[in-house]
């Protein structure tokens, strides 16, 4: 579990690194494949090897397709059947055969040729020995057995578990017979339609990895986006406006504009307060100033305030009644 979690941490580049490498390997692999379908074809088109004694000296030679037609024993008091479980539940069924050479008298402390047959094939194979019965020796019936040899098993540690069960063992340098159930026709065109079919398994398994790093990087660059703060659009655009710059330290305060006295009285009076509270326009000549004691100060609230000019009755027209509590209140 910990390898599986940490092959899915990967990188998503990663992925396809792995999928390069598994396309290289792949056909590394299929190159052997192809030398090897080529030599079971020339297998094919040849003659049938002639039948031998099984011996020390039959072995299984790597890269050449090993046919082979024995002469042997077989110890029927040991085949076994080899049973795999998982938490109790049987995932697979196999059973075991044993050859000695057909002079033995006895079995060899060290056992080296076997058959592991599937339960869907055992009654043929079985049918195969009977038909191909020459005699009986001291351990077994003599039996004329053509196949191919092998030099690996994934059933090998249950054989050694099965041989050590009974006292026995079983030699370095074993051999595994996969007899021609069909005939050495049928046999050696599915050896070729095996040994031509690895590439596209190898390419099957590289192009799923590489899916998963590709999508792997589509997912963590779509998080990447929704992580991502927001730009702001530019200012100016869809009606946003750019703030105010802040004013520089020490920077002279913005002129207001100015108007003069006879500008002033031509307002209502209502304007003129309004601009005055608001501080939207100097007046030309002097102007009251103000200094405010109340609410942010510590004051009364009202505004003390000295006056440099009188305030002027306006020709034309009567006096405004805001003049009026203006001159009331300088005189006070």
């Amino acid at each position: 579990m910990r390898l599986f979690a940490l092959l899915l941490s990967l990188p998503w580049w990663s992925y396809l690194a792995v999928a390069a490498a598994i396309l290289w390997l792949g056909n590394e692999a299929q190159v052997q494949r192809d030398a090897y379908a080529a030599k079971v074809e020339v297998a094919l088109a040849g003659p049938a090897p002639a039948v031998v004694d099984l011996s020390p000296a039959v072995l299984h030679t790597p890269g050449e397709v090993n046919e082979v037609a024995l002469r042997m024993q077989v110890a029927t008091d040991e085949t076994t059947e080899l049973i795999e479980r998982a938490n109790g539940v049987t995932t697979s069924r196999r059973y075991m055969y044993v050859f000695v050479p057909p002079y033995a008298e006895a079995l060899p402390d060290r056992l080296r040729t076997f058959a592991v047959i599937n339960p869907l094939y055992d009654e043929a194979f079985i049918d195969l020995m009977m038909a191909n019965t020459v005699g009986f020796g001291t351990v077994g019936p003599i039996v004329e057995l053509s196949g191919v040899l092998e030099d690996y098993s994934s059933s090998a540690s249950h054989i050694d578990q099965a041989l050590e069960e009974r006292g026995l063992d079983r030699a370095l340098n074993e051999i595994y017979l996969e007899p021609f159930l069909n005939g050495r026709e049928a046999g050696l065109a599915a050896l070729h339609r095996q040994a031509a079919g690895q590439e596209r398994g190898f390419w099957m398994v590289a192009a799923f990895v590489a899916a998963f790093g590709l999508l792997k990087f589509a997912i963590t660059r779509a998080g990447r986006r929704r992580t991502a703060a927001p730009v702001a659009p530019p200012m100016g655009s869809a009606g946003i406006t750019a703030p105010d710059a802040p004013a520089a330290p020490n920077a002279p305060a913005p002129q207001m504009p100015r108007m003069s006295e006879e500008e002033m009285a031509a307002l209502s009076p209502l304007q003129r307060i309004r601009l005055r509270e608001a501080g939207q326009t100097q007046v030309l000549a002097s102007q009251p100033e103000t200094t405010k004691t109340g609410f942010l100060g510590h004051g009364s609230g009202k505004s003390d305030h000295v006056t440099q000019s009188p305030i002027r009755r306006r020709k034309g027209r009567k006096a405004d009644p805001f003049d009026k509590l203006a001159q009331e209140a300088a005189r006070r």
